[in-house]
């Protein structure tokens, strides 16, 4: 029975995409333009109207700013250097699509399907991928500022060298996916739930990561300069020679963390738990609001700067959890 379904779907589907087919070719006017028209008839639920389905389609420098295709079924199709700005994608279709160097500026791909297609060098400025399902996806270099992935679901995603300075990234899962070299200057994590991700000399700087999950990820050389970190669990993640300068800790999760070579000058780390967190080479020098129980708890050595500024390791009592008073 289940076979049968699979078949008269797939035929339904065929038929579709026949007819579709039949009223392109019959028109005089641009055919995409057509399509969106009669996939706007079928939104609207006119009989005239056809579903925009498409199986790798070619839509290589289309220009078709502010087109209406939700929910349409568009897979593998081919967007190299098309003009989408304000499309309406929500909900659609999209996965195995190349987007390279396309420009999607304030395109909505709100809960879309968008596994295994490519973003490398586009144009997402304001893009709205929140709720999206990316898997297997790259924007390599793509300049995103701004992008909304509030929900969305990212696996084994690559955003390296992105630009994503303003991203909103709340609530979303990350998994897997590496974030190295992409400049995320005030990018918004509150809340997002990330595992084995890589950070590798990404721009943090003023980043919100406030009751965010990053366990076991790599922060190795990033810039998290005054990054908010309030309650963070960032359990066994590495840190190693990352910027935390004026970065607020208070209450983070660093258990097993690795912050050899860190620089947290000034970071406010009240009531955070260190256990077995490494700060050999760090230097904490002015850091606040430490306590005695908690460096103790920490690895620390002869490298290590404490926050009143003189060399480790860090003796119980010694009064150098306190930074001195200018």
């Amino acid at each position: 029975m289940n076979i049968l379904r699979e078949q008269q779907a797939e035929l339904a589907e065929y038929e579709v995409a026949r007819h579709l087919e039949k009223a392109l070719a019959a028109e005089s006017a641009p055919k995409w333009a057509r399509m969106v028209e009669l996939h706007g008839m079928w939104l609207a639920g006119s009989r005239e109207g056809l579903q925009a389905s498409i199986r790798e389609g070619t839509f290589t420098g289309l220009v078709l700013p502010g087109a209406v295709l939700a929910r349409a079924a568009l897979p593998g199709g081919t967007w190299l250097e098309a003009d989408v700005t304000d499309a309406d994608f929500t909900g659609a279709d999209l996965s195995r699509s190349d987007f390279r160097r396309a420009t999607l500026n304030r395109a909505d791909f709100s809960e879309a399907v968008m596994d295994e297609s490519r973003f490398d060098s586009a144009w997402m400025l304001g893009t709205n991928l929140s709720e999206a399902r990316l898997g297997n996806c790259t924007f390599l270099e793509s300049n995103m500022a701004d992008v909304r992935l509030q929900g969305a679901v990212l696996t084994q995603c690559d955003f390296a060298a992105a630009e994503m300075a303003g991203a909103a990234l709340h609530q979303a899962r990350l998994y897997s996916s590496n974030f190295s070299g992409a400049r995320m200057t005030k990018a918004q994590f509150y809340r997002v739930r990330a595992q084995l991700c890589r950070f590798f000399q990404a721009v943090l700087a003023e980043a919100n990561l406030s009751s965010a999950a990053a366990v076991d990820c790599d922060f190795t050389q990033a810039n998290l300069t005054a990054a908010n970190l309030q309650g963070a669990d960032c359990s066994r993640s590495q840190f190693v020679r990352a910027k935390l300068r004026n970065a607020d800790l208070r209450g983070a999760k660093l258990g097993g963390a690795d912050l050899c070579g860190a620089d947290l000058q000034g970071a406010r780390l009240g009531g955070a738990q260190l256990l077995a967190a490494d700060f050999r080479d760090a230097n904490l020098k002015g850091a606040r609001e430490l306590t005695s129980e908690q460096l103790v708890q920490a690895r620390t050595d002869q490298t290590t700067i404490l926050p009143n500024g003189m060399a480790g390791p860090y003796m119980r009592r010694s009064g150098a959890e306190r930074p001195l008073l200018k």
